[in-house]
């Protein structure tokens, strides 16, 4: 059924090729499951309101035009709460549930590995955390990050080089390599 430009499928289609990766995205500002849920929720309603206009919106990336939406709208979230712009790896070593991995050893392996990546990343600036998270957690492209970001495409590489680099000399640092 066609709507101001638009079909229920194409929406049903965008959500269910981008919600997941929007929800873990939201879930790196916001370190809230709920919250970041709620963040694209919202920006999935912009959406729709910006191409229904008026006038009628055209959107030539919408996978882009969502990430882009939902950092805005997550970055205001942060800014009203007062809250600190941190990135959490606690997924990748806990799972979404928050339980933590089974076996004592395991788990105090799990919160030293925790607590080194968050040291690492805290060399980080916060611009540089947002670009290595959107390069390496969600595999866009330069440019798909320059539109999220609002960089140039340039910009956007020469921040992620930096930003590799200070992490390997970080790693060196520490032993690690």
């Amino acid at each position: 059924m066609e709507k101001d430009g638009y079909s229920e499928e194409e929406i049903e289609a965008l959500i269910a090729s981008t919600e997941r990766a929007l929800i873990r995205f939201a879930g790196h500002y916001l370190r809230d499951r709920a919250g970041a849920c709620d963040a694209v929720q919202s920006a999935y309603i912009r959406y729709v309101r910006f191409l229904q206009g008026p006038p009628p919106g055209v959107v030539r990336n919408p996978a882009a035009w969502l990430f882009r939406t939902t950092r805005n709208i997550c970055l205001d979230v942060l800014k009203s709460a007062r809250m600190r712009l941190t990135t959490s790896f606690e997924e990748a070593l806990h799972g979404e549930s928050g339980a933590a991995v089974p076996g004592a050893d395991d788990a105090l392996r799990a919160e030293d590995d925790l607590a080194l990546i968050r040291s690492m990343f805290e060399t980080l600036s916060e611009r540089e955390r947002e670009i290595v998270v959107l390069k390496i957690e969600h595999g866009k492209s330069y440019r798909e990050i320059a539109e999220i970001t609002g960089l140039t495409v340039s910009n956007v590489g020469f921040i992620l080089h930096g930003a590799m680099k200070k992490l390997r000399s970080t790693c060196k640092e520490k032993g690690l390599l």
